[in-house]
C-alpha cells in the first residue's frame, strides 16, 4: 500500500519530522520553506538562500531496518525565520506481502 505523509512544522535550523507510520521501504521525500501570513495585504518575503540535507530516521527491530522520519538540516546560519515552516511530503510504501 502507498501513503502519502504531508506534516507542516515551526522552522527551526535541524528538525526532525516523524512519520505516522513505520515504513520497511525507504520513502519519497521533499521538503520546502513555507509562510503563513496571518494579516491581510502585503507581505515582504526576504530570499534566504538556504537548501535543505534531508537524513533519514531508521529504527532497527529484530535485524529490521524501519524508516520512522527525517531530520532537516537547513544550510547557513539562521535560527529563526518570522512566519516560516517546513512543509514536509513524503510518498510511502508499506510492505505489500
Amino acid at each position: 500500500m502507498i501513503y502519502l505523509e504531508c506534516k507542516l512544522v515551526p522552522y527551526q535550523r535541524e528538525a526532525e519530522i516523524i512519520f505516522t507510520n513505520q515504513y520497511l521501504m525507504p520513502p519519497v521525500v521533499t521538503v520546502s520553506l513555507c509562510y503563513n501570513f496571518l494579516t491581510p495585504g502585503e507581505q515582504e518575503v526576504t530570499s534566504y538562500n538556504i537548501y535543505p540535507t534531508i537524513v533519514y530516521l531508521i529504527e532497527q527491530n529484530r535485524g529490521i531496518n524501519k524508516y520512522r522520519g527525517i531530520k532537516v538540516i537547513w544550510s547557513g546560519e539562521i535560527d529563526t525565520i518570522y512566519s516560516a515552516y517546513i512543509s514536509m511530503m513524503a510518498v510511502c510504501r508499506d510492505d505489500d506481502n
